[in-house]
């Protein structure tokens, strides 16, 4: 009897395996840097001709955009738009609020900038959009769009 336990003892050590790790918990906090693609909805818009004079313009449209391919390491994303899709410059900057940051040259210089402020649930994330450009006379516009969008991992 002591023998049979003992064969049984040795064939049951032979049979173990280390546990694996147990996988993360669904609601585990998503770190920034494991964003995959940002889809944003801006709604709250205005605009500003600077000429001698100052003129405010009527707010536009609401627009989408969609950043994708976000590669923090080499600093380029993917947005896409209603005109198509265009690298962008980007940067994931943590902090107190992190941030991911993407910067748009046109092909005529002129700059755009979103800055969407992450939080832990990836959810109705804060975001501004700036557009900074002439309009070809050496009058410059600025245009501020404000809104919310949602990551994906």
């Amino acid at each position: 009897m002591r023998m049979t336990l003992l064969l049984l003892g040795v064939a049951l050590a032979g049979c173990s395996r280390a546990t694996p790790p147990l996988p993360a918990a669904a609601d585990a906090p998503i770190q920034p840097s494991q964003l995959r693609a940002i889809t944003c909805h801006f709604t709250q818009t205005s605009s500003t001709q600077v000429t001698p004079a100052i003129k405010r313009e009527k707010a536009g449209e609401p627009m989408d955009w969609t950043f994708s391919s976000l590669d923090p390491a080499a600093n380029k994303a993917t947005a896409i738009g209603n005109l198509g899709a265009v690298d962008v410059a980007y940067w994931l900057d943590g902090g107190m609020v992190p941030q991911a940051v993407f910067l748009e040259t046109s092909v005529g210089g002129n700059r755009m900038m979103t800055t969407v402020y992450i939080n832990k649930s990836l959810r109705g994330m804060s975001a501004i959009h700036s557009r900074h450009f002439s309009i070809g006379t050496g009058e410059a516009v600025a245009s501020q769009y404000a809104g919310a969008c949602d990551g994906k991992w």
